[in-house]
Order: structure tokens, then C-alpha cells, then sequence
């Protein structure tokens, strides 16, 4: 299961301790987003996955898909 990216407050601004670097935020709401990237991206690889199944809506699926490309992954 994915989990999100720590973040550390600073005194200042807000930093995301991702796979790579520390991002740094001075907007609290913007730092809690890009550290939820992680779980947004493994959400769109499930939609993906379970695509042939019925319950899942098409439009979802183009989402999740258009997320997955914008990301630089293979599909």
C-alpha cells in the first residue's frame, strides 16, 4: 500500500521528504498535496487494473489514465 510523503514544518515553509529530494512549500495545503502524489498515483493504477470490470465508470478510467500519462508511466 502506498503512503504518503512526510512532511516537516518548518518555521517557515513546509517540507516534503519525497523518493528524490525535499521539496520545499511556503503553502501548507500545496505541500500536504504533492506529498499525497504517492497514494493518488497507486489509486489510478488500481482504477487501471480493474478497468474490465464493470463497476468501474469510463470516465474514471480516462482519469486515471490521463493521471498515469501526465506522470511519465507506461501504460
Amino acid at each position: 500500500m502506498a503512503e504518503p510523503w512526510p512532511i516537516i514544518k518548518t518555521d517557515t515553509a513546509w517540507i516534503v521528504r519525497d523518493d528524490t529530494s525535499n521539496p520545499i512549500f511556503d503553502d501548507e495545503q500545496a505541500a500536504r498535496r504533492y506529498a499525497a502524489l504517492p497514494v493518488m498515483l497507486e489509486l489510478a493504477r488500481q482504477v487501471v487494473a480493474y478497468s474490465c470490470e464493470s463497476y468501474v465508470r469510463e470516465d474514471i478510467v480516462i482519469s486515471a489514465r490521463a493521471a498515469l500519462k501526465a506522470a511519465g508511466e507506461d501504460l
